[in-house]
């Protein structure tokens, strides 16, 4: 989307830190870390019976397989530990 902001096209060869320094914007994963944030707080205004509060706590069980990572199984996290 920036590049095509920029009037740049891919066979320009310019590169993506190149075109975020251009525009000034920041890398995407720091603006959905903000957003995941900028819930979190929202999910905590809740009051403490709402559903969405219960689902925070909720830890599920067991391994999970990953077919991306030479299949190797992970402990599942729970919500809270992914933030």
């Amino acid at each position: 989307m920036l590049r095509w902001a920029c009037g740049w096209t891919r066979p320009d060869r310019v590169r993506n830190e190149d075109i975020r320094s251009a525009m000034q914007t920041d890398p995407i994963q720091l603006k959905v870390r903000e957003h995941r944030l900028r819930w979190y707080g929202h999910v905590l205004r809740r009051p403490q019976d709402h559903p969405i509060r219960t689902a925070m706590d909720f830890e599920a069980q067991g391994l999970f397989n990953t077919n991306q990572l030479n299949s190797e199984d992970y402990l599942r996290l729970a919500w809270t530990q992914g933030i």
